[in-house]
């Protein structure tokens, strides 16, 4: 693979889509729903269809560009007012669904099978199911030959909850991972090393236990898992020095892209150690 040629439509300019489609490094072709046929000539590897409210693209767009590029992977990038389309609206048929705060390591794990296959887990239908994925991939096979985690990589957990450390725990195993309940007892994490937080919001609470680990520990690396994050929390978080953040339910792949990442930026910025990023003031209430 040398390049990837890209077609993006829908809502691209809207602030919780544009940041993310401005981090790629391949050639993107934008045009508007409407506008779908003046490229139906081009080829392309991956069509985008942004989309920031339910029923903001219609069925036609879709079966519409379906039809010109059928070797095409369609994904539905979605924002955070199009959560309960599944439930109340009319969800579009024959894409692949990726909130926003998905797409970094959705896309990363695309043109990694790009790279090594030219084919994707976006090639299957989106009826797949993520285990489905998991074996035609052969990325966490049964036998656990090849861990995501092949060092063995120790992460803290941070959960109120048996069963949310459970869950963590279980994920983390599979990918060759060794973890720990940092609220059932002490234990050394090494500098620069993951704590994975599980909450629902970002809240003054979330915010102290933050503090209170870079407080025992030495450099600690976060990723935090939310119930759908909303941009403004990623903002908040962000002026804390954490930039790993995914939603629940999660799948495998954003929890050890963000794991990875966290991993290899453990170092909290040089200054204040209890203020947020350039001293900002915190917009989140306990």
């Amino acid at each position: 693979m040398t390049s990837l040629q890209i077609l993006v439509t829908g809502d691209y300019w809207h602030n919780e889509i544009q940041p993310q489609l401005s981090q790629i490094s391949f050639p993107i072709t934008m045009v508007q729903p409407k506008q779908v046929d003046s490229v139906s000539d081009k080829t392309f590897d991956l069509i985008v269809v942004a989309q920031t409210r339910r029923d903001q693209i219609d069925q036609a767009t879709i079966d519409e560009l379906a039809s010109q590029h059928p070797n095409t992977p369609i994904v539905n990038l979605l924002g955070s007012w199009s959560e309960g389309e599944t439930r109340s609206g009319s969800p579009l048929r024959g894409v692949h669904r990726v909130f926003w705060h998905q797409w970094n390591s959705q896309f990363e794990k695309f043109t990694n099978e790009m790279k090594s296959s030219d084919i994707s887990s976006w090639h299957q239908p989106p009826t797949t199911t993520a285990a489905d994925q998991a074996r035609q991939s052969n990325t966490l096979p049964n036998n656990q030959t090849n861990p995501i985690f092949a060092d063995g990589l120790a992460v803290g957990i941070s959960a109120t909850s048996r069963i949310s450390f459970e869950t963590l725990r279980d994920a983390i195993d599979a990918m060759g991972g060794t973890c720990f309940w940092l609220e059932q007892g002490e234990r050394p994490i090494e500098p620069g090393g993951v704590i994975c937080i599980d909450a629902n919001s970002v809240t003054g609470t979330l915010i102290t236990r933050i503090e209170e680990f870079r407080t025992r520990f030495e450099s600690p690396a976060f990723v935090v898992i939310l119930n759908f994050p909303r941009k403004q929390e990623l903002d908040e978080l962000a002026r804390w020095g954490i930039d790993q953040v995914i939603s629940k339910p999660f799948e495998l792949q954003d929890l050890s892209a963000s794991i990875v990442r966290a991993a290899g930026t453990g170092n909290w910025p040089s200054g204040d150690l209890t203020s947020p990023k350039n001293n900002q003031e915190s917009s989140i209430q306990p």
